[in-house]
């Protein structure tokens, strides 16, 4: 069950177009994943872009419910909070 600030957001394959930094750095050590932007273009990898070249943002953007500041606490059912920023991008880079 969804606390009353959290919302559950399905994006269909493919770019959603969203630029995350992690929550928490620590030394060499970064986790968790916060929405800090949309991009129209980029590359998918570990820097946290999620969107291929050319793809655009409109995905997120009309979900309404993501937001610069959103934490991302799941990817397919696992929860994220304390996972390492470079193994939530690889999840949610995947297919």
């Amino acid at each position: 069950m969804l606390a009353e600030y959290e919302t559950e957001v399905t994006f269909p394959p493919g770019a959603a177009g969203i630029l995350f930094e992690p929550v928490i750095r620590c030394g060499s050590r970064a986790t968790g994943a916060r929405v800090v932007g949309f991009s129209p273009m980029g590359a998918s990898d570990a820097t946290g872009l999620i969107s291929p070249t050319g793809s655009s943002e409109a995905g997120a953007i009309a979900s309404e419910h993501v937001n610069v500041g959103s934490v991302l606490v799941l990817v397919d059912d696992v929860c994220t909070k304390t996972m390492s920023f470079d193994r939530i991008m690889v999840s949610v880079c995947s297919p």
